[in-house]
């Protein structure tokens, strides 16, 4: 083994080591930030606020149906009214 075979090695254990080092730090972000609670914890009224907003989105659909059926009536009607003005409808 000559120097050369070394002169490749030295760029990847620098490789290597930099990779453990930012492991450690990822680590240790992780670790402060659970601490502080960052991410873990809903205020209940913020909670209760999405509970809500998702029932009212869950009545949606029905309300939609509710309200093509409306306008159908209400299409039909102004159909009947439309033949029954025109000369000689039924």
């Amino acid at each position: 083994m000559g120097p050369e075979t070394f002169v490749f090695l030295i760029p990847l254990a620098g490789i290597g080591i930099s990779a453990l080092f930012l492991v450690g730090v990822y680590k240790l972000a992780t670790r402060w930030l659970d601490r502080r609670g960052v991410g873990t914890s809903v205020p209940p009224e913020e909670l209760e606020r999405v509970h809500q907003q998702l029932a009212q989105l869950e009545d949606l659909p029905h309300r939609m149906l509710e309200l093509e059926e409306r306008l159908d009536f209400a299409e039909r009607l102004l159909a009947q009214q439309r033949r029954d003005a025109l000369p000689g409808g039924t």
